[in-house]
């Protein structure tokens, strides 16, 4: 009749987990689409390594198609969903012709999200990821005038909330580049601040601490 925590009931329940699962029946959202597989899945990994120090094996069930289901490990699943989609310039192009409507979905539905499994399960996006995410979007590897666009009107503020996740990454630990690239990156990022604001978010706070790491990787001027 009357409900109450039982923090303890539940912590020793999560000590028993080892693999969990996300079931996706839908192939409308990805992995990067939303924020719903790192809140629960990626959420449930962090509470279990937590109480027992390391990750699960966490697992996701493709059952789209009832009559080719598949279990794929977690970093098969999003890896295999950034290259194909994310960093893919099949997929970036028709973006770049909706205008400030393709620049957020970069933002909001990607690099939001990627952050997102960042935090919740590192061992899945390493350095390399930023690596590549830097060269698709901010060096223009595919030669596709991605970097262009997104200083284009609104979009700039799109790219500087970008340029922002990277930042805090590399302030966290999380992408280890060469310091000439993220001196570099953190030189573009305030050039544009300065000319256009911030964009806004919790990443872009004036009292963030990733401003002073950019801060300290500007030159006087």
């Amino acid at each position: 009749r009357s409900g109450g925590a039982a923090q303890g009931i539940f912590e020793r329940r999560l000590k028993g987990v080892g693999r969990t699962y996300l079931g996706r029946a839908s192939n409308v959202y990805g992995l990067l689409d939303n924020d719903d597989g790192f809140d629960f899945q990626g959420g449930l990994s962090m509470a279990v390594e937590d109480r027992t120090g390391e990750a699960p094996d966490n697992r996701v069930l493709m059952h789209a198609d009832p009559d080719d289901p598949e279990v794929q490990p977690l970093a098969r699943a999003v890896l295999g969903e950034l290259r194909s989609k994310n960093l893919n310039p099949q997929w970036l192009e028709p973006l770049m012709d909706r205008g400030y409507a393709g620049a957020r979905t970069m933002s909001a539905d990607f690099m939001d999200n990627l952050w997102g499994w960042q935090m919740t399960s590192p061992e899945v996006v390493q350095s390399w990821v930023w690596d590549e995410v830097y060269d698709v979007y901010f060096r223009d590897s595919h030669g596709i005038g991605l970097d262009e666009f997104l200083e284009q009107e609104n979009n700039v503020h799109v790219k500087t909330h970008m340029q922002a996740i990277t930042l805090v990454a590399a302030h966290r630990g999380f992408w280890d580049a060469d310091p000439e690239v993220i001196k570099r990156q953190a030189t573009e990022f305030a050039e544009l601040v300065v000319q256009n604001g911030l964009p806004g978010g919790g990443h872009t706070r004036p009292d963030h601490p990733t401003m002073d790491f950019v801060a300290e990787q500007l030159d006087d001027a």
